[in-house]
């Protein structure tokens, strides 16, 4: 009897799979509502399923979590037997209203329709041929849409670096309030340059790029004069992808890119943003790395900069606003693991490999806010979009060049006992480096292939820029230099398992001592304390290496070949 049971229910359920299946067929996508227990079930569900959103009801102590699903997991889910509660595929259409012209945006009150953003992009750069150009990052979607992003600054024949800062939007196709947001921080800097003291700071001094619309295809999904709600807009792109959840990550480098993504990584790749930040809907936080693992399990090197600055964000976005803007999480800023795990996002993807310091905003709690409450989302907010960008022209800064040619390095800059492989930064072809960091004072390194490394202290106060410019000896010089400053000798040499160093006269004050790699890098230090020392060199591989004597007095390098 109780396998009769068994087996009608399990009839009914097929029957109840089939008939939502029937309802869910003509959909591109699609969002369900479930609950959970605990945050063990939330990460089950974001290993199956694609997290759109995650709150903790404190009163019914449970997880609401938002999943959005692509066509291709309707089955998927469905046959999991998980409860779930859906919206109306059109909630909120009514409230979009559209602008089919340029003059038609004038009180940012509407969306564009596509054709009229493009006029847009367009006319920024017709009216200000000094400030702006437009860049094309991709010519064509799969869609036949172009993704562009607006390029101002001030034309600067120095050659001298500038920090650079990279805003995006809508990377999710049907969250366009930062869309919006993004065109009219265009128009806002290109307007009240130079009479706005806070914009002339960006226009002078920061190398900024505005892509006002990353996902087009997923925009303007139904057609190009209309957007809206999923599915009108779809989250993903054209092929049904999320378009953050597709980025190269750690055992997974070498992945294949959708056209869109793809073309931001070329970008990145040339342009190396010191910042940037991707505007999304759905919420109101300030979202830090990292996404893929919680606080606990592994915190950014710079999550008290990341604090700092979120906390500033939030703040300004709270007293610019009525009460309840922006204070989701913790009042606005969380970690993005501590809120839920996602994987392969381009945040993590911009943060781990190039050494970028991205953020996830998250702006508007609708995902497509009134048409007519535009123009106070941007009253809430604008104020903190322009500080963070001022932000990447803060912390240390400076340019590495050959102390011989004076020619500019590609160097490594290394903040000691405070970086890991993912938050050090890298000078550029002008030698020029910018390294956002939380006030405070710190010892830099600087090291690259062939050069003598060099350690700085430094001391950083928030909101200022400490300027360090680093001239770093090649290291061929600095043997031919320096070989015979002291008097001693290093045996055996080649070398296996260690070597000695002999100093015939005692040196007062005692000697540090450091193993070079041909790339700059110290391998290990030690302190000379007496007029022998012997050094480990069992765990290092088979090479030619550089032994560094020195003090405040005296300074000997020499060769030393281990097998």
């Amino acid at each position: 009897m109780f396998r009769v049971w068994c087996l009608g229910m399990l009839l009914l359920l097929g029957s109840a799979v089939l008939a939502q299946n029937e309802a869910w067929k003509t959909l591109p996508e699609k969002y369900v509502d479930v609950t959970v227990s605990s945050r063990e079930g939330v990460r089950g569900l974001g290993e199956t399923f694609i997290i759109d959103k995650v709150t903790y009801d404190s009163v019914a102590q449970r997880y609401n979590v938002r999943l959005w699903l692509p066509s291709s997991q309707f089955d998927q889910f469905l046959a999991a037997g998980i409860p779930y509660t859906e919206e109306s595929a059109t909630k909120g259409f009514s409230d979009v209203a559209m602008a089919w012209s340029y003059e038609e945006m004038a009180d940012w009150n509407r969306y564009p329709t596509y054709e009229t953003y493009l006029a847009m992009m367009d006319t920024f750069a017709h009216r200000y041929p000094n400030l702006c150009t437009i860049d094309t990052l991709l010519a064509e979607t799969p869609d036949h849409h172009i993704i562009m992003a607006a390029h101002i600054t001030l034309a600067d024949t120095s050659k001298v670096s500038k920090p650079s800062f990279f805003y995006s939007s809508t990377i999710h196709g049907d969250e366009p309030s930062g869309f919006v947001m993004m065109l009219h921080l265009i128009d806002y800097i290109l307007t009240h340059y130079p009479t706005d003291d806070k914009v002339k700071q960006i226009v002078e001094n920061v190398d900024l790029w505005i892509c006002p619309l990353e996902n087009p295809d997923g925009t303007y999904h139904y057609s190009n004069d209309t957007l809206g709600p999923s599915p009108i807009s779809t989250r993903a792109n054209f092929t049904g992808r999320d378009l953050n959840r597709i980025y190269p990550w750690i055992g997974q480098e070498n992945v294949t890119l959708p056209p869109e993504a793809a073309a931001m990584v070329r970008f990145f790749e040339q342009h190396q943003p010191t910042m940037s930040a991707v505007m999304h809907g759905g919420a109101e936080v300030f979202n830090y790395p990292w996404d893929s693992w919680t606080s606990r399990e592994r915190q950014h090197a710079d999550r008290n900069w990341w604090l700092y600055v979120g906390r500033m964000f939030a703040s300004l976005c709270q007293q610019n606003s009525p009460v309840g803007y922006f204070e989701d999480e913790q009042y606005g800023v969380t970690a993005g693991g501590d809120w839920y795990v996602i994987r392969r996002g381009r945040q993590d993807y911009m943060n781990y490999f190039q050494h970028c310091r991205e953020v996830t905003i998250e702006i508007s709690e609708d995902k497509v806010p009134a048409s007519d409450c535009l123009p106070d989302l941007w009253s809430y907010c604008s104020t903190s979009l322009l500080n963070l960008i001022l932000e990447s022209a803060y912390g240390i800064q400076g340019r590495v060049t050959d102390a011989v040619t004076g020619e500019p390095l590609v160097a490594q800059v290394t903040v000691q006992s405070h970086d890991d492989e993912a938050s050090v930064v890298l000078s550029d072809e002008t030698g020029g480096y910018h390294r956002p960091i939380e006030k405070g004072s710190f010892k830099v390194l600087f090291s690259a292939e062939g050069y003598r490394s060099q350690t700085v202290d430094v001391t950083v106060q928030n909101g200022q820029a400490s300027v360090v410019n680093v001239a770093l000896e090649p290291l061929a010089q600095a043997v031919d230099d320096f070989s015979r400053s002291l008097d001693c000798i290093v045996y055996p040499n080649p070398a296996h398992h260690s070597f000695t160093i002999a100093i015939s006269n005692p040196i007062s004050p005692s000697l540090v001592g450091r193993l070079i790699d041909q790339q700059g890098r110290v391998l290990k230090c030690w302190h000379m304390n007496a007029s022998e020392q012997t050094v480990d060199v069992s765990d290092i591989p088979s090479g030619l290496y550089y032994i560094e004597l020195s003090n405040d007095r005296n300074r000997s390098i020499f060769k030393l070949v281990k097998y």
